[in-house]
Protein backbone atom coordinates (compact mmCIF):
# COMPACT_ATOMS: atom_id res chain seq x y z
CA UNK A 1 0.00 0.00 0.00
CA UNK A 2 1.38 3.41 -0.92
CA UNK A 3 1.76 5.60 2.17
CA UNK A 4 -0.01 8.50 0.51
CA UNK A 5 -3.20 6.54 -0.23
CA UNK A 6 -4.64 6.43 3.29
CA UNK A 7 -5.60 9.64 5.06
CA UNK A 8 -7.57 9.61 8.31
CA UNK A 9 -8.05 11.81 11.32
CA UNK A 10 -7.79 10.28 14.81
CA UNK A 11 -11.53 10.71 15.48
CA UNK A 12 -12.37 8.46 12.48
CA UNK A 13 -10.51 5.54 14.07
CA UNK A 14 -12.54 2.61 15.44
CA UNK A 15 -10.23 2.34 18.46
CA UNK A 16 -9.92 4.73 21.39
CA UNK A 17 -7.78 6.96 19.14
CA UNK A 18 -4.89 6.64 16.78
CA UNK A 19 -1.65 5.25 18.28
CA UNK A 20 0.22 7.30 15.71
CA UNK A 21 -0.48 10.43 17.74
CA UNK A 22 2.65 11.89 19.30
CA UNK A 23 2.85 10.29 22.73
CA UNK A 24 4.98 11.54 25.59
CA UNK A 25 7.36 8.94 27.07
CA UNK A 26 5.55 9.18 30.42
CA UNK A 27 2.26 8.14 28.78
CA UNK A 28 3.89 5.16 27.05
CA UNK A 29 5.34 4.16 30.44
CA UNK A 30 1.97 4.57 32.21
CA UNK A 31 0.21 2.37 29.64
CA UNK A 32 3.01 -0.20 29.77
CA UNK A 33 2.71 -0.50 33.57
CA UNK A 34 -1.09 -0.64 33.33
CA UNK A 35 -0.85 -3.49 30.82
CA UNK A 36 1.61 -5.33 33.09
CA UNK A 37 -0.72 -5.04 36.09
CA UNK A 38 -3.69 -6.19 34.02
CA UNK A 39 -1.66 -9.19 32.82
CA UNK A 40 -0.67 -10.09 36.38
CA UNK A 41 -4.26 -9.77 37.56
CA UNK A 42 -5.44 -11.89 34.64
CA UNK A 43 -2.89 -14.60 35.42
CA UNK A 44 -3.34 -14.65 39.17
CA UNK A 45 -7.14 -14.62 39.08
CA UNK A 46 -7.34 -17.42 36.49
CA UNK A 47 -4.83 -19.78 38.12
CA UNK A 48 -6.42 -21.83 40.91
CA UNK A 49 -2.96 -22.94 42.09
CA UNK A 50 -1.81 -19.35 42.70
CA UNK A 51 -1.35 -18.86 46.48
CA UNK A 52 -2.64 -15.29 46.22
CA UNK A 53 -4.00 -15.13 49.76
CA UNK A 54 -1.03 -16.80 51.48
CA UNK A 55 1.28 -15.01 53.91
CA UNK A 56 -0.75 -11.79 53.84
CA UNK A 57 -0.09 -11.12 50.15
CA UNK A 58 -3.65 -10.48 48.92
CA UNK A 59 -2.19 -10.00 45.43
CA UNK A 60 -5.56 -9.72 43.65
CA UNK A 61 -6.40 -6.71 45.83
CA UNK A 62 -2.87 -5.32 45.32
CA UNK A 63 -3.16 -5.53 41.51
CA UNK A 64 -6.63 -3.96 41.52
CA UNK A 65 -5.39 -1.12 43.75
CA UNK A 66 -2.40 -0.54 41.45
CA UNK A 67 -4.61 -0.55 38.33
CA UNK A 68 -6.96 1.91 40.00
CA UNK A 69 -4.09 4.23 41.00
CA UNK A 70 -2.31 4.08 37.62
CA UNK A 71 -5.49 4.70 35.63
CA UNK A 72 -6.42 7.61 37.90
CA UNK A 73 -2.92 9.09 37.61
CA UNK A 74 -2.87 8.69 33.82
CA UNK A 75 -6.11 10.65 33.41
CA UNK A 76 -4.33 13.78 34.64
CA UNK A 77 -1.63 13.62 31.96
CA UNK A 78 -3.58 12.12 29.03
CA UNK A 79 -4.57 14.80 26.48
CA UNK A 80 -6.92 12.54 24.47
CA UNK A 81 -10.54 12.83 25.70
CA UNK A 82 -11.53 9.34 24.50
CA UNK A 83 -8.64 7.79 26.42
CA UNK A 84 -9.50 9.87 29.50
CA UNK A 85 -13.05 8.55 29.35
CA UNK A 86 -11.79 4.96 29.15
CA UNK A 87 -9.31 5.53 31.99
CA UNK A 88 -12.05 6.95 34.22
CA UNK A 89 -14.15 3.85 33.59
CA UNK A 90 -11.13 1.65 34.30
CA UNK A 91 -10.47 3.53 37.56
CA UNK A 92 -14.05 3.14 38.77
CA UNK A 93 -14.37 -0.51 37.77
CA UNK A 94 -11.02 -1.40 39.40
CA UNK A 95 -12.19 0.35 42.57
CA UNK A 96 -15.46 -1.62 42.61
CA UNK A 97 -13.64 -4.92 42.03
CA UNK A 98 -11.16 -4.01 44.78
CA UNK A 99 -13.97 -3.34 47.26
CA UNK A 100 -15.50 -6.73 46.47
CA UNK A 101 -12.11 -8.41 46.89
CA UNK A 102 -11.69 -6.69 50.27
CA UNK A 103 -15.06 -8.07 51.36
CA UNK A 104 -13.89 -11.58 50.35
CA UNK A 105 -10.67 -11.09 52.31
CA UNK A 106 -12.79 -10.17 55.35
CA UNK A 107 -14.65 -13.47 55.04
CA UNK A 108 -17.85 -12.31 53.34
CA UNK A 109 -19.46 -14.29 50.53
CA UNK A 110 -19.81 -12.00 47.54
CA UNK A 111 -20.50 -12.57 43.87
CA UNK A 112 -18.11 -10.91 41.48
CA UNK A 113 -17.34 -10.70 37.79
CA UNK A 114 -14.69 -12.98 36.27
CA UNK A 115 -11.59 -10.85 36.93
CA UNK A 116 -9.44 -12.70 34.37
CA UNK A 117 -11.95 -11.89 31.63
CA UNK A 118 -12.36 -8.31 32.84
CA UNK A 119 -8.57 -7.75 32.95
CA UNK A 120 -8.11 -9.28 29.49
CA UNK A 121 -10.86 -7.09 28.00
CA UNK A 122 -9.41 -3.90 29.48
CA UNK A 123 -5.84 -4.83 28.54
CA UNK A 124 -6.80 -5.46 24.91
CA UNK A 125 -8.28 -1.96 24.68
CA UNK A 126 -5.06 -0.19 25.70
CA UNK A 127 -2.29 -2.62 24.80
CA UNK A 128 -1.24 -0.89 21.58
CA UNK A 129 -0.44 2.30 23.52
CA UNK A 130 2.34 0.50 25.36
CA UNK A 131 3.99 -0.98 22.26
CA UNK A 132 7.64 -0.23 21.69
CA UNK A 133 7.67 1.67 18.42
CA UNK A 134 10.45 3.66 16.88
CA UNK A 135 9.56 7.32 16.85
CA UNK A 136 10.84 10.09 14.65
CA UNK A 137 9.78 13.69 14.98
CA UNK A 138 10.84 16.64 12.89
CA UNK A 139 9.60 20.17 12.79
CA UNK A 140 9.22 22.01 9.50
CA UNK A 141 7.77 25.49 9.49
CA UNK A 142 6.18 24.97 12.91
CA UNK A 143 4.43 21.71 11.93
CA UNK A 144 5.32 18.60 13.91
CA UNK A 145 5.57 15.36 11.95
CA UNK A 146 5.69 12.08 13.82
CA UNK A 147 6.31 8.62 12.36
CA UNK A 148 6.05 5.32 14.24
CA UNK A 149 6.95 1.93 12.87
CA UNK A 150 6.34 -1.60 14.06
CA UNK A 151 7.83 -4.71 12.50
CA UNK A 152 5.32 -7.52 12.06
CA UNK A 153 6.30 -11.20 12.55
CA UNK A 154 6.35 -11.53 8.75
CA UNK A 155 9.14 -8.92 8.58
CA UNK A 156 6.88 -6.31 7.00
CA UNK A 157 6.92 -2.89 8.61
CA UNK A 158 3.77 -0.95 9.44
CA UNK A 159 4.51 2.77 9.24
CA UNK A 160 2.20 5.49 10.58
CA UNK A 161 2.97 9.18 10.20
CA UNK A 162 1.05 12.04 11.77
CA UNK A 163 0.85 15.68 10.78
CA UNK A 164 -1.22 18.06 12.93
CA UNK A 165 -3.70 15.39 13.99
CA UNK A 166 -4.06 13.66 10.61
CA UNK A 167 -2.32 10.36 10.01
CA UNK A 168 -1.38 8.22 7.06
CA UNK A 169 -0.10 4.68 7.12
CA UNK A 170 1.42 2.03 4.91
CA UNK A 171 2.90 -1.46 4.97
CA UNK A 172 6.46 -1.84 3.65
CA UNK A 173 8.48 -4.97 2.90
CA UNK A 174 11.49 -3.85 4.94
CA UNK A 175 12.53 -1.46 7.69
CA UNK A 176 14.88 0.30 5.27
CA UNK A 177 12.04 1.13 2.85
CA UNK A 178 9.78 2.28 5.71
CA UNK A 179 12.50 4.59 7.06
CA UNK A 180 13.14 6.02 3.60
CA UNK A 181 9.42 6.75 3.24
CA UNK A 182 9.28 8.34 6.72
CA UNK A 183 12.28 10.58 6.00
CA UNK A 184 10.79 11.52 2.63
CA UNK A 185 7.40 12.30 4.15
CA UNK A 186 8.81 14.24 7.09
CA UNK A 187 11.06 16.29 4.82
CA UNK A 188 8.02 17.47 2.89
CA UNK A 189 8.42 15.41 -0.26
CA UNK A 190 4.93 13.88 0.25
CA UNK A 191 3.02 17.17 0.49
Amino acid sequence: MDLSTVLTTPKESSKISSPAMIQKPILKWQYEVLVKELLLLQGHSSDPSCPCQSEGEACIRKHLLTIEALAEETVAIEPDEDKKYFLNILTNEAKEHRKLEEQKLCGKEVESEDLAEWARDKRKQIEEYSLACSLMETEKEGIIYCCQSRTKPSGEVLLRCTENGQSIEGLYPSEKEAKEEAVSWCSGAKE
